[in-house]
């Protein structure tokens, strides 16, 4: 990217997108605190809290990029890959709060599961094809799955925090199923 620095950080939007990238680096490191020497209150508070403020900035870049007109397939993977990681902390960070068991793992493992499998099997690997509603269905299954991962961890948590946890879950596997089977079921030209 020239005298901008590297791809990564030369874009405002990137560089909202890498400090999200540095706050879940932070919950991930007062996570693996949580597993080794206990869920303190203050810990999950912190996890929580700086969750939170990634959330809002999730939010920002991406005005920023169409603002600016740096929208770019890059940083849309970028800000892809650190939603991802941050889905799978805040799971991570449930099970070592306690607040739910092993299985919360699904909802951050969900993403990293079907590219391993899209490794394995070829027709994973083809393009979804473009439709509005593809988007407004992924943007609104990625908000929330981590308002319910949030909200159980705040401490005003809810009465029922697994059967928001399965909702959640229930979303995000309905959402993966969908393309699956469309992917399966569809043959492009080159028959992959």
């Amino acid at each position: 990217m020239g005298s901008s620095g590297p791809q990564w950080w030369g874009t405002w939007p990137n560089r909202i997108t890498t400090v999200r990238a540095a706050g879940t680096a932070v919950m991930l490191l007062v996570t693996l605190a949580m597993l080794t020497t206990g869920a303190h209150p203050s810990r999950v508070a912190t996890v929580a809290l700086v969750g939170l403020c990634c959330e809002v900035l999730d939010g920002v870049d991406g005005s920023v990029a169409r603002r600016l007109g740096q929208a770019t397939a890059y940083g849309a993977r970028f800000d892809m890959e650190v939603d991802a990681a941050m889905v799978m902390v805040l799971s991570l960070a449930l099970v070592a709060s306690g607040v739910a068991g092993g299985w919360v793992l699904l909802i951050g493992g969900w993403r990293y599961g079907y590219v391993l499998a899209a490794r394995i099997v070829p027709a994973l690997r083809r393009p979804l094809p473009y439709r509005y509603s593809r988007k407004v269905i992924a943007a609104a299954v990625a908000l929330s799955q981590v308002a319910a991962l949030l909200l159980t961890l705040t401490p005003a948590q809810p009465a029922f925090p697994t059967v928001i946890l399965v909702a959640a879950l229930g979303v995000l596997t309905w959402s993966f199923v969908r393309d699956i089977v469309w992917q399966l079921g569809n043959r492009d030209l080159t028959g992959t």
